[in-house]
């Protein structure tokens, strides 16, 4: 997605799991060849990019995402707007109380 929506993608970091499908060279390849970042969480180690986790937290807390949803069409959803929230219109003291966009924006 972010190859589909970002018009230069240079220096995001692609953070995951170690899923077999971020993983794989050819994934991992397309990744590099376009500049973008890749960041893994260790086996059983939450904290190794906790910035991320930090998100997933707020994903999950303030935009009640961590209970089961109904069914995966209202998951993607839910998502979709708490992360266009997220960075659109919720502030952020650590960016001076601008948004992610904000930010992004000017640089």
């Amino acid at each position: 997605q972010a190859l589909a929506q970002v018009s230069d993608p240079t220096g995001i970091t692609h953070h995951s799991d170690h899923g077999c499908q971020y993983c794989s060279y050819r994934y991992l390849e397309r990744l590099s060849q376009n500049g973008m970042e890749v960041s893994f969480t260790g086996k059983d180690h939450c904290y190794d990019n906790a910035k991320i986790e930090r998100f997933f937290k707020t994903i999950k807390y303030e935009y009640g995402l961590k209970s089961v949803l109904k069914s995966k069409k209202l998951a993607k959803s839910l998502i979709k707007s708490a992360i266009y929230d997220y960075n659109h219109n919720r502030i952020h003291s650590s960016l001076s109380y601008m948004t992610p966009c904000e930010i992004y924006d000017a640089a």
